[in-house]
């Protein structure tokens, strides 16, 4: 009954650390996208 108990812990804490990692991952890509949006519009990027 305990090791169960300890296997659910460590899988709500991996739950946890994977929802953390996409939630940074989803804010430097919104980031990265509205400054190269912002950049377009001014026109500091070369266009390819």
């Amino acid at each position: 009954m305990m090791k169960s108990q300890v296997g659910l812990t460590n899988h709500a804490k991996m739950e946890k650390i994977t929802a953390r990692a996409i939630a940074t991952i989803g804010k430097i890509r919104l980031k990265s996208d509205l400054s190269a949006e912002l950049s377009t519009e001014l026109g500091t990027v070369p266009n390819p």
